[in-house]
């Protein structure tokens, strides 16, 4: 089965593939929990193990956005677990450690003790796994200059901001776009025969996701640039 089918299969289309997300969170990893509160810290402490598992490489930088306020870019380099991979309970797991990945640190307790509002159960977390415009097969040149190009028209638009009046965010952009180049730039380097499965697309404000198979190894980029 193409990887494109397989990431198809598994996220589903829409509200229902994000629900499925929540409902595999919920039934399998999380069944065991009291409460929201519970939830999250044993989903925290999931994300951390896993991480500690199967990540081999990561970077994270934000940058002025092309659709929306900033371009955000997650990506990692993952080994893949030994024997037959179970394709399902693996991605999950993976894209959702990226998801954690993204909250800053200090944030985490301050969602987890909200959660006797139930915002985990509510599903609230889950707009970065809604499918809104398909998925597609990419090929490694196509990837790698799409999202060259949203570095590029980030860049362009970046220079007509002005930044006399945003001192602390001209000084993190000093430093965040030589980050999303040094990544791009790792793996341009790393990065040989692969299959490529994107998950929408960047004209309309989604998440998108792409996901590499590059042998024993995957990569998982997330690309959010929304409003």
């Amino acid at each position: 089965m193409l990887l494109r089918d397989t990431v198809e299969h598994i996220f589903g289309y829409g509200y229902d593939g994000a629900e499925r997300v929540l409902n595999y969170f919920l039934e399998k990893e999380l069944a065991g929990c009291r409460d929201d509160i519970e939830r999250w810290h044993s989903l925290y402490a999931k994300c951390a193990q896993w991480r500690k598992e199967f990540l081999l490489w990561e970077a994270q930088s934000y940058i002025f956005g092309v659709h929306g306020w900033n371009l955000d870019l997650d990506v990692c380099r993952l080994r893949l677990p030994e024997g037959t991979v179970e394709w399902m309970s693996y991605l999950y797991r993976m894209a959702m450690a990226r998801v954690i990945n993204s909250i800053a640190p200090e944030d985490r307790e301050w969602i987890a003790q909200a959660g006797q509002n139930n915002n985990l159960t509510d599903g609230c977390w889950t707009n970065d796994f809604i499918e809104q415009s398909g998925y597609e097969s990419l090929t490694r040149e196509q990837w790698l200059t799409e999202v060259t190009g949203l570095l590029e028209q980030s860049w362009a638009k970046y220079q007509r901001f002005d930044k006399s009046g945003a001192p602390d965010y001209a000084e993190a952009m000093r430093e965040n776009y030589p980050r999303f180049r040094a990544a791009l730039e790792y793996l341009e380097q790393n990065v040989g025969e692969c299959e490529i499965a994107r998950m929408n697309r960047h004209e309309r404000g989604e998440t998108v996701w792409y996901f590499v198979l590059a042998g024993e190894e995957i990569y998982l980029m997330k690309v959010s640039d929304k409003y």
